[in-house]
């Protein structure tokens, strides 16, 4: 198992052979779902302490070949698979923010 560019929050720990991760042990992070004129909202104040770190954007090349069929990810038509958009479809920067967003989104409203 590969693993890197995570945050770990509230004790959350990475696994032992994690490398490139932040343990955030200074601040406890909420989150809560809110609905707010029929939309939902995740109120959280997670944005307020995500440390800036190194990140690599995901790809086939990161990915590298899957252990058992030793074959590439890709995409169903043999492409190459490039993570370069956020949850919402907004393109995410080289060096993307951890997590599903690709910006610190003050509210982020979830579909």
């Amino acid at each position: 198992m590969y693993a890197g560019g995570n945050v770990y929050f509230n004790g959350a720990k990475p696994y032992d052979g994690e490398k490139d991760f932040v343990e955030e042990e200074d601040h406890k992070i909420n989150l809560s779902l809110m609905e707010k004129d029929g939309a939902y909202i995740l109120d959280t104040n997670l944005y307020e302490f995500l440390p800036e770190i190194e990140t690599s954007m995901i790809s086939t090349e990161l990915l590298g070949e899957a252990f058992e069929p030793e074959q590439k990810f890709e995409n169903p038509d043999g492409s190459e698979i490039l993570f370069d958009q956020d949850y919402f479809g907004e393109k995410r920067e080289i060096r993307p923010l951890p997590g599903p967003f690709a910006r610190k989104p003050e509210k982020a409203p979830l579909l």
